[in-house]
């Protein structure tokens, strides 16, 4: 039994913690943070394993509480559980959470997509879709990777992709990845070219590189680098700088990578409609080689 609000508040949110901390999911030590990465079905089932039976809580303390908007009950009448408010207040009791913390939380995980998140590593599968698409140029929707075209340019870009993991393991910026590993496995059709799993699960590129990596559906993706000179190779070389991170090109290794780009752009017939492919102009091997080398 428990004689009143206080003792039976600590025993609900006790339930809920030692819940969350039994299945792996207790984070930021509150339950307010943990539920904000919990989806509706798990919180559902947390919620309802840690509530109380009413035959334990008198009636005066069930009506209280309820009044206060502090216990609910669950899908059964006769169980009770915490509410948002409940979980706060007794948050709040232990110094855990305050209303400047709960704003901190929500601008955290909802509203900061410009912070620590976007400037996190390049995965290494990143990094080689990125430098493939750099290679072959795809720097606008009208010269997209468009793995829907046909079974002759997905081919071609599996190439381009092959050629770059070979040209970043080469300059050791890959380590872990191995070839046969890239691809990963075909959605579940079996009907799912390799490229097109592989750049599935690139999901977070637009982040990283500063919404310059496009995707505006139907399987394209590109690389949007402003038109004016100047600013397509400020964008390219801060795109070279996240592939290589901290790495110190040598001279050499920068003129082998210009020369596999260049190799690389003249497949352009493979994997573009050459009437609108307008990179493959000389000016553009130019601006790609002052990206390289100012880096």
């Amino acid at each position: 039994m428990y004689p009143d609000a206080e003792s039976l508040l600590k025993k609900l949110y006790s339930n809920l913690v030692n819940t969350l901390k039994l299945n792996k999911k207790f984070k930021k030590d509150t339950v307010i943070a943990s539920f904000l990465s919990i989806n509706s079905n798990v919180r559902f089932r947390f919620l309802k394993n840690s509530a109380i039976q009413s035959m334990h809580i008198p009636e005066t303390v069930i009506k209280d509480l309820s009044q206060r908007g502090l216990i609910r009950n669950t899908d059964v009448w006769s169980e009770y559980t915490l509410t948002a408010r409940g979980i706060y207040e007794e948050e709040k009791i232990l110094g855990l959470l305050s209303e400047s913390k709960i704003i901190d939380r929500l601008d955290e995980e909802f509203f900061n997509e410009f912070g620590e998140k976007s400037e996190k590593e390049l995965t290494e599968k990143e990094k080689i879709v990125i430098l493939a698409m750099v290679a072959a140029r795809s720097f606008s929707i009208e010269s997209p990777m468009d793995l829907a075209r046909s079974k002759l340019t997905t081919d071609a870009w599996k190439d381009i992709i092959d050629a770059s993991f070979n040209m970043l393991k080469k300059l050791k910026l890959i380590s872990k990845l191995e070839l046969d590993d890239l691809y990963g496995k075909p959605g579940k059709s079996g009907s799912e070219s390799p490229v097109s799993a592989l750049l599935r699960r690139c999901n977070v590129l637009p982040k990283k590189i500063k919404g310059l990596f496009k995707t505006p559906g139907n399987q394209k993706y590109y690389v949007e680098l402003d038109k004016d000179q100047k600013i397509f190779t400020e964008e390219l070389s801060f795109i070279f700088k996240r592939v290589f991170d901290d790495y110190s090109l040598s001279l050499k290794e920068r003129e082998e990578l210009y020369k596999f780009c260049n190799e690389i752009s003249k497949k352009d017939y493979l994997i573009f409609n050459t009437v609108s492919h307008k990179f493959s102009e000389p000016k553009y091997d130019d601006m790609i080689k002052e990206a390289l080398f100012y880096i």
